[in-house]
């Protein structure tokens, strides 16, 4: 069965044959053929156009539930919407089964199915070629490092109607956007957190690598541990708390490595909050590296 219809992927649009695929197993088209059979080159710049209608027993592979999927790509690239899959979930991953994943990097796009209710730890770690995932209403938790190094990553879209997250210039944060939930890996340049923030989440900015300045609001009152490690352009951080009379300066939970392997990092603090900032836990460690806002 053939529909086609537009949607848009990355930056540009793109047209999707649509095929169901319920008769895969055992069936006259495996899904390897599936995916060459359908429109693209399979290049980064031009990948496979997949749209899958099928149970998600089809994409598993052992204890991989996207492991046939991934398998069947067969070094090519493939932009898959699985809007019109059903039963698929996504549990946690383990760091071994997530590096050896065959042809993960080879996920340009991603529209996940609606019906999915959790998006699991590491889920998406390591798909380097990800830039873009959609993330659907019935979605109500997503794990740790879900998109760890997911470095070409730039836009996270969560359905207006989920109850729990959204999502704002490709930003994830939760529904009320106090937390900043993950800053996709592949933006560049610099980055002003909304006013209203109040928790920048675990490892929410991790090894973003084209950051080169972050502004934190004076609505954030802590950030989550190792919530910038990694970022090694990051040149500037500029923490505005203090300068409406904070009484102290934003909480770093977990640890002094909230900033570890940012080698170039210069932190701006209101000049009224500079000494507080240097002896307070966690930054203290990153005392010569305070200065106040010019």
């Amino acid at each position: 069965m053939n529909k086609i219809f537009k949607t848009a992927v990355v930056l540009y649009a793109v047209v999707f044959v649509q095929m169901d695929c319920v008769s895969l197993s055992g069936g006259p088209v495996s899904l390897e053929t599936y995916i060459n059979s359908s429109p693209g080159k399979g290049t980064l710049d031009n990948p496979k156009q997949v749209t899958l209608t099928c149970p998600a027993s089809e994409l598993a592979s052992g204890s991989d539930p996207l492991g046939a999927l991934f398998d069947a790509f067969a070094g090519k690239y493939a932009a898959v919407d699985l809007s019109g899959v059903t039963g698929l979930a996504l549990p946690d991953m383990t760091w071994t089964a997530v590096y050896y994943r065959s042809n993960k990097d080879k996920l340009v796009s991603l529209v996940l199915p609606s019906g999915l209710i959790s998006i699991g730890n590491m889920a998406f770690a390591s798909c380097a070629g990800l830039s873009s995932i959609t993330i659907p209403a019935s979605v109500a938790s997503i794990g740790g490092w879900a998109f760890y190094e997911c470095d070409r990553l730039i836009s996270i879209t969560v359905d207006p109607d989920n109850a729990n997250y959204s999502s704002e210039g490709g930003v994830l944060f939760d529904k009320a956007r106090t937390a900043l939930v993950h800053y996709p890996g592949g933006k560049t340049g610099p980055y002003a957190i909304p006013s209203g923030v109040t928790f920048i989440g675990y490892g929410a900015f991790s090894w973003c690598s084209g950051l080169s300045s972050v502004t934190i609001p004076s609505s954030v009152a802590s950030i989550g541990e190792r919530a910038f490690e990694g970022c090694g352009a990051l040149a500037v951080v500029t923490v505005e708390r203090y300068e409406r009379g904070d009484a102290d300066p934003v909480t770093v939970l977990g640890g002094q490595d909230v900033f570890f392997g940012d080698s170039a990092l210069k932190i701006y603090v209101p000049a009224a909050g500079v000494e507080a900032y240097k002896t307070a836990a966690n930054w203290s460690v990153l005392a010569d590296r305070i200065f106040a806002k010019p």
